[in-house]
């Protein structure tokens, strides 16, 4: 924690403008990575300065990124504002025997288990239309969008 703290107080002392920094709370205690997360959120938002962060931590950026980027095999799969993702995809739930090719073209991506169900998708409405009250609809967290798009 110490490491990353001195890191991001070396960065700064140069007048830098853009700090671009890989996997910066990975290893950390979760007060030390909260303490992180706050200054680098602070230093966006009081001082005017660009922080490009590279992680597999989704939480991280749910809590202080302003655009996502994902890239998966080596290709963006996409590039937009976490606002937007956020609010463009849900999570439903419901028992595998309601699913239907036709249902399943609606979703971006499905997980199948012996409890039932759960999709990616972005077409919540059209979902709701066929499966009625048979589902479960939950906000769709970082994590859920980057392991079930496909």
């Amino acid at each position: 924690g110490m490491r990353m703290k001195f890191s991001l107080c070396i960065a700064l002392s140069h007048g830098a403008e853009f700090i671009i920094m890989d996997e910066p709370t990975v290893g950390l205690d979760p007060v030390v990575r909260s303490e992180v997360l706050e200054e680098l959120q602070s230093l966006m938002e009081n001082e005017n300065i660009g922080v490009l962060i590279s992680t597999h931590i989704t939480s991280d950026l749910e809590r202080i990124a302003d655009y996502i980027t994902f890239i998966k095999d080596g290709s963006i799969v996409f590039s937009k504002p976490k606002d937007e993702i956020m609010e463009s995809y849900k999570i439903v739930k419901g028992d595998c025997n309601i699913l239907t090719k036709e249902v399943e073209k609606h979703f971006e991506g499905i997980s199948k288990n012996r409890f039932g169900f759960e999709g990616l998708t972005s077409q919540v409405d059209k979902v709701r239309e066929i499966l009625g009250d048979n589902i479960v609809v939950d906000r769709a967290t970082i994590e859920d969008i980057m392991i079930l798009k496909k």
